[in-house]
C-alpha cells in the first residue's frame, strides 16, 4: 500500500516527525531516487546503511553531505565526480588532503576553491587550466607572479582582474584581446590612454565602458558601431549631438532612448523601423 503512493504523501511521510521504523524501512527501497535523497537528507544511520549501496550519484551527493566520517571514506571510492566535489565541499582537511591528488579535474577545482594554502601551493601547476583558474581567483602574489604567464587566457584574464601593477604592465601588451580589454576594465588611466587606440573593438569598447570623456570625445567617431553605441550609453549631450544621424541604427535607436526631444523630433521619421519604434515609444512616455 505504501509503495502505491504518490510521491508527494510519500515525501510527506518521510518529513513527519512520528514516521515509523517500519514505514521508513519500506520507503527507503524506493526506486524513485528524489524519494530517497530526501532521506538521505535525514543522516538516520541505519537508512545510510542502505543508501550507501545506491548506485545514482546524486543520491550519493546528498548522502555524502550528510555522512559520518567512516562513509567519506567509503564514498571517496565511488566513480562519480559529483560525488567527490560533494566530500571535498565538507571541507575536512584529511579529505581534501586525499581529494587535491584526485584525477578528476572538477574535484581539484573544488578543492582550490576552499584556498587552502598547502593546496594552492601544488594546484597552481596544475595540468588542467580550470583549477589553475581557481588559484589565480585567490589572488596570492607568489601565485599570481606564475599565472600572469599562463598559457590560457582565462587564467590570464583572470590575473588582470586583480589589478596589480606588476601584471598590469605586462598584460597590457598580451596578444589576446579579452586579456587586453580586462586590463581597460580593471587598469590605470595610463592603460586607458594606451588602449582607447587598441585595435581591437572588444578592448575598445572595454575602454568606452570605463567613461573616461577624453576617451569619450575619441570613442564617437570610432569606425566600430558597437563602440559608439557604448559610448552613447553614457548620454553625454555632445556625443547624443553627433549620434542622432550615425549610420547604423543600433546607435541611433540607443539615441532615442535617452528622450531629448529634439532627437526624438528626427528620429520618429527614421528610415528604419526599429529606430522609429523607440522614438514612438519613449514619446507615448512622456
Amino acid at each position: 500500500e505504501i509503495e502505491n503512493l504518490k510521491i508527494y504523501d510519500k515525501i510527506k511521510l518521510i518529513e513527519s516527525e512520528d514516521i515509523s521504523d517500519e514505514v521508513l524501512n519500506i520507503i527507503v527501497n524506493d526506486e524513485d531516487c528524489y524519494i530517497c535523497t530526501k532521506i538521505a537528507t535525514s543522516g538516520c544511520d541505519k537508512d545510510m546503511n542502505i543508501l550507501i549501496n545506491n548506485k545514482d550519484y546524486n543520491i550519493y551527493a546528498t548522502f555524502a553531505k550528510n555522512s559520518v566520517n567512516k562513509d567519506l571514506y567509503i564514498l571517496l571510492n565511488n566513480e562519480e565526480s559529483n560525488v567527490y566535489v560533494t566530500v571535498s565541499i565538507q571541507r575536512r582537511d584529511k579529505y581534501l588532503d586525499i581529494l587535491v591528488n584526485d584525477e578528476d579535474y572538477d574535484v581539484r577545482v573544488a578543492v582550490a576553491k576552499y584556498g587552502r594554502g598547502k593546496d594552492l601551493d601544488i594546484l597552481v601547476n596544475d595540468e588542467s587550466c580550470s583549477v589553475r583558474a581557481a588559484v589565480a581567483e585567490h589572488g596570492r602574489d607568489k601565485d599570481l607572479n606564475i599565472l600572469v604567464n599562463d598559457e590560457n587566457w582565462f587564467v590570464r584574464k583572470i590575473v588582470a582582474k586583480h589589478g596589480r601593477d606588476k601584471d598590469l604592465d605586462i598584460l597590457i601588451d598580451d596578444e589576446n584581446s579579452f586579456i587586453r580589454g580586462a586590463v581597460a576594465k580593471y587598469g590605470r588611466d595610463k592603460d586607458l590612454d594606451v588602449l582607447v587606440n587598441d585595435n581591437s573593438y572588444y578592448v575598445r569598447a572595454a575602454v568606452a565602458e570605463r567613461g573616461r570623456d577624453k576617451d569619450l570625445d575619441i570613442l564617437v567617431n570610432d569606425k566600430d558601431w558597437f563602440v559608439r553605441k557604448i559610448v552613447t550609453e553614457h548620454g553625454r549631450d555632445k556625443d547624443l549631438d553627433v549620434l542622432v544621424n550615425d549610420e547604423n541604427r543600433d546607435v541611433r535607436a540607443a539615441v532615442a532612448k535617452f528622450g531629448r526631444r529634439k532627437d526624438l523630433n528626427i528620429l520618429v521619421n527614421d528610415e528604419d523601423d526599429i529606430v522609429r519604434k523607440a522614438a514612438i515609444e519613449k514619446i507615448t512616455k512622456k
